[in-house]
């Protein structure tokens, strides 16, 4: 799988992420307080946690440890 590949399948399954980011970058400089956790081509949105759990804002939800990975 090639890195486009990847970030073009990051971009179908994260429109609110987007929508979120390109929000925050009306409000925000670079969109994102946590420089040292942005990634390309945006940050995805975390909008609840429950335990080990996290839910981003396409209501996608998986572990804290598989949460860096999911691209």
């Amino acid at each position: 799988m090639t890195l486009e590949r990847i970030v073009t399948d990051y971009q179908a399954k994260t429109p609110r992420s987007r929508q979120l980011f390109e929000e925050a970058l009306r409000v925000m400089p670079g969109g994102n307080s946590r420089t040292t956790t942005f990634f390309d081509p945006y940050p995805f949105y975390i909008t609840r946690g429950e335990g080990p759990r996290i839910w981003d804002a396409t209501a996608w939800s998986g572990s804290t440890s598989t949460a860096t990975t999911r691209a």
